[in-house]
């Protein structure tokens, strides 16, 4: 009977032995769990604002300090089973809470980095456009500068070809001040017409000059004719390029 009473009480005991043992390991280890969830949260409290996309994945990844702390719970969880609803269910929610702020960030951070992106296209784009318009008014500009050069040639050629047809140096040409302008100079050589003449010679000329423009799409050339460096001429280059209004001498 009494080895009975010892037998009862030596079992008592050790069973009250391991159930103090076993509170005192869930004390230890729902202390610890909650320190690493407070810490979590005060790590993840005051991000730095313009922390990198590939910084803010880092926070929820499998190696991070969140997916550290999860897994801890998950143990307690395993562990303590009966306690889930109680205790260890606050402390999933706060990690939650922390995973979830995370994940906004990032979202912030996509969403940030897309309209960064989209900018950086539109302005790519408008860059391009500011370019393909800039060259194509610089090609434009070297075609009429082509064109002008073509048109002043054409002109000189047409000088030259009176001179060599008429076996004597009768008519100079240099370009004015003025774009498209074209002053002609009559000779000295010129000295033996009649005033009557040299307008019917001038008429005929301006009129041949104005047909060589207008091949060099130059519509609205300026033709200045001089004689003894007096302006005798100009053709009415606004309203009839092919006529001439005649000054000084010739008036």
């Amino acid at each position: 009977m009494g080895f009975l009473v010892i037998f009862s009480l030596l079992g008592f005991w050790f069973a009250h032995i391991i159930e103090s043992n076993s509170k005192q390991e869930y004390a230890k280890d729902t202390e610890r769990v909650t320190k690493l969830v407070e810490t979590l949260e005060n790590d993840t409290e005051n991000i730095k604002p313009n922390i990198t996309l590939e910084e803010a994945l880092k926070l929820v990844s499998d190696d991070s300090e969140l997916s550290s702390v999860k897994k801890e719970i998950k143990h307690l969880k395993d562990t303590y089973p009966t306690d889930y609803e109680v205790k260890f269910g606050n402390l999933s929610y706060r990690v939650d809470e922390v995973e979830l702020k995370l994940n906004k960030q990032i979202e912030k951070i996509k969403e940030e980095k897309e309209r960064q992106e989209r900018e950086k296209q539109k302005k790519m784009k408008e860059e391009a456009e500011k370019k393909s318009k800039e060259s194509e008014k610089k090609s434009n500009e070297e075609n009429r500068k082509v064109d002008l050069d073509a048109f002043y040639n054409a002109i000189q050629e047409g000088v030259d070809k009176v001179n060599t047809q008429l076996g004597a140096n009768m008519l100079e040409m240099e370009k004015t001040s003025v774009t498209p302008g074209i002053r002609i100079i009559l000779t000295e050589n010129n000295a033996s017409y009649s005033n009557k003449e040299l307008r019917a010679i001038i008429s005929a000329l301006n009129k041949s000059l104005y047909k060589i423009a207008k091949s060099h799409g130059v519509n609205s050339p300026r033709f200045y004719y001089t004689l003894s460096d007096e302006e005798v001429a100009v053709n009415r280059y606004i309203m009839a390029p092919d006529e001439v209004k005649f000054s000084g001498i010739l008036k």
